[in-house]
């Protein structure tokens, strides 16, 4: 299977002389597109979510714990 990459914002970017437009959650496009080699911070890759942290709601709460 293919490794997609999604776009994590919208905007566009001139590669080698084409302008490719993307949209943020919509546009995919493979792992070995001009696109992703030139501007890989404007894409995330596909079915990967990122690394963000939890905030526990109280102090003392343990993450996944019981509420």
């Amino acid at each position: 299977m293919a490794v997609e990459y999604v776009a994590n914002t919208s905007g566009s970017a001139e590669v080698n002389g084409v302008t490719y437009t993307f949209h943020e959650g919509i546009t995919r496009f493979s792992a070995d597109h001009p696109v992703i080699r030139a501007c890989p911070l404007f894409f995330d890759r596909d079915g990967v979510a990122p690394d963000v942290e939890a905030a526990t709601a109280n102090p003392g709460q343990l993450r996944g714990g019981p509420q």
